[in-house]
């Protein structure tokens, strides 16, 4: 998708003439801004089909014979086909590239120019490349496992002044958009904001400490361990499919009176499923749970809600997240009014499991 992507018709021609955005002049910040400067059907954004339709309708644009955009467009997919990516990627001798992809951002013409310093450790077709655009100092004077916190921690996220390393994945699988540095003009680097000397400069100072970096990457890329998830409710992905014998039960609890839900010896083979039947009963017909059931429930409760147990929302959390919103709202007496509703849901429910504790 890089390929077909918004960038601007004075380079590669992949945006219509004289389209222009408040993000920069000529290039496309919003699927919306992308069809109309393409002539493409305006359907309604962040339609499922239709954001399928318009990216598949650009290609189809770029590849076309008499398309502006359909020279760059073949180059780019035949080199895939014809020389495999990573023949283009000089890992030994370190030569930066210029990569265009989404994940740089707009302000740079979605284009940087990136040094390969590391195979990934475990994805033989992922090459790990930094972005020559930041001082590399910031992967010499940081531990691998503080590197890391940054590198996996959302942007928003981050501490007011922290710098996320400037580390990418290049999938070489993925026919990512590549080209040697020799390509970019001089009115080519102002535009896209590249620094050549500052390129240089960052690339050698990589080169001497070549070997210390690449024994952080390999610790920071290493596969993570998680613990191990033994909460139902989050265990869609990682317990496996039902089995038959299983579907059906699970079918027949919706047909059985909620007050014999209890009493029916459902002998399930998936030991998730009692868990998920006690709490689909404490949740929807509380008044059946014995007196026993109520305290297990109650206890469940508190500890998701006043602990945030296995990552759930604590009243902690739901109280900032509220004074945020109430920030954000400013005036809007409609946001505000919604807020206070919420707020006193959350009193009531506060009351609820405080107050049996």
């Amino acid at each position: 998708m890089d390929v077909v992507g918004p960038s601007r018709p004075a380079a590669e021609g992949f945006l219509a003439a004289g389209a222009r955005t408040e993000a920069r002049p000529g290039q496309a910040s919003s699927w919306r801004e992308f069809t109309v400067a393409n002539g493409l059907a305006n359907e309604p954004a962040h339609d499922a089909v239709a954001d399928a339709h318009c990216p598949l309708a650009r290609a189809e644009n770029c590849s076309g014979k008499r398309s502006r955009s359909s020279t760059i467009f073949s180059i780019t997919v035949r080199r895939q086909q014809e020389v495999p990516c990573s023949s283009n990627i000089d890992l030994q001798g370190m030569t930066p590239i210029l990569h265009t992809s989404g994940m740089y951002g707009s302000d740079h013409g979605n284009t940087r120019m990136v040094v390969p310093v590391a195979a990934h450790p475990v994805n033989k077709n992922s090459i790990i490349v930094f972005d020559l655009s930041q001082d590399p100092a910031l992967l010499l004077d940081h531990s691998a496992k503080t590197l890391a916190e940054r590198l996996y921690t959302a942007s928003e996220d981050l501490p007011e002044g922290v710098e996320r390393p400037a580390l990418k994945q290049l999938l070489v699988n993925k026919c990512p958009v590549i080209a040697p540095t020799s390509t970019l003009t001089g009115e080519a680097a102002r535009r896209l904001n590249i620094d050549f000397m500052a390129c240089r400069q960052n690339r050698q100072r990589l080169l001497d400490a070549r070997k210390e970096i690449q024994k952080k990457l390999g610790k920071i890329f290493e596969p993570r361990e998680f613990e191990p998830v033994t909460d139902p409710d989050l265990m869609i992905y990682a317990g496996g499919f039902f089995d038959d014998k299983d579907k059906a039960l699970m079918e027949r609890v919706h047909q059985v009176p909620p007050d014999q839900l209890n009493g029916q010896g459902w002998n399930f083979n998936d030991g998730r499923l009692p868990e998920m039947l006690f709490r689909y009963r404490a949740r929807n017909y509380p008044e059946t749970l014995d007196p026993e059931e109520q305290a297990r429930w109650l206890q469940h409760c508190r500890a998701r809600l006043l602990e945030g147990e296995s990552g759930h929302l604590s009243f902690t959390g739901f109280r900032e997240e509220l004074e945020q919103l109430r920030t954000q709202a400013g005036d809007d007496v409609s946001r505000l009014s919604l807020l206070n509703e919420v707020e006193a849901f959350g009193h009531e429910l506060g009351r609820f499991v405080q107050g049996s504790a």
